[in-house]
């Protein structure tokens, strides 16, 4: 069957994790597309509640349900990136260069075979993500991405810890949150949920752990749309 890189929870194309999400992209998808918005930030409200992991695999689901490259992933948890190394790949350039004006966008485009996914990561770790984030080259960065692509996804620093994702949040058209069962604190996440544009926010990832057999590795809640 289809395999996905080996790195990402979801290593078979075919497994319960990867069909569970693609269920949750399928949605995601119907929505980005009712609200005609073609960029998605992954966000959490702290670490180690597989952000990165989510927006990985919902990123190679998405491509699987997609026909040529019209998926992107793109790390911009500057600060710590971690995208290169859940999926395998190399990162001699990075969009932190891209940002810096060192280098251009097809400089560090790396392409994932089966499914068909164009990853930009991050290179190096940036203390400065900040002033990266907030100025004008962010902005283009974002249009440029969403011109090439039907969909871009964002991985993002932890919410509570940096001022980044809430900047990234003004630039993309819609966001997706993750919550890890037994880990995500109530109180973190109601805080989280405060600090981001509601009207941006389209839904909650239940990430579940490791879970075997036939259970699913995610769950995936609507938000209430604003009225």
């Amino acid at each position: 069957g289809e395999s996905w890189p080996a790195r990402v929870i979801a290593t078979d194309g075919q497994s319960a994790s990867a069909e569970a999400a693609r269920h949750i992209a399928l949605r995601l998808r119907r929505e980005l597309v009712r609200r005609r918005v073609r960029s998605l930030a992954v966000v959490s409200s702290e670490r180690a509640e597989g952000k990165t992991t989510v927006a990985c695999n919902l990123a190679l689901a998405l491509a699987s349900l997609s026909q040529g490259r019209t998926v992107a992933l793109v790390d911009l948890d500057l600060r710590a990136p971690s995208v290169s190394e859940a999926l395998g790949i190399p990162r001699s350039q990075g969009i932190d260069d891209v940002l810096r004006g060192s280098c251009r966008l097809d400089d560090v485009r790396v392409e994932v075979e089966r499914p068909s996914l164009d990853v930009y990561p991050a290179r190096l770790p940036e203390a400065n993500a900040h002033e990266l984030l907030v100025s004008p080259a962010f902005a283009a960065l974002v249009s440029e991405l969403e011109r090439r692509y039907e969909i871009t996804v964002f991985d993002t620093p932890p919410t509570l810890l940096v001022p980044d994702a809430p900047v990234i949040i003004e630039h993309v058209g819609a966001a997706v949150a993750v919550s890890r069962a037994g880990r995500t604190r109530r109180k973190a996440f109601e805080k989280m949920i405060e600090l981001l544009p509601p009207a941006k926010l389209i839904g909650t990832v239940l990430n579940e752990g490791f879970l075997t057999g036939s259970h699913r590795q995610y769950g995936y809640y609507g938000v209430p749309r604003p009225e």
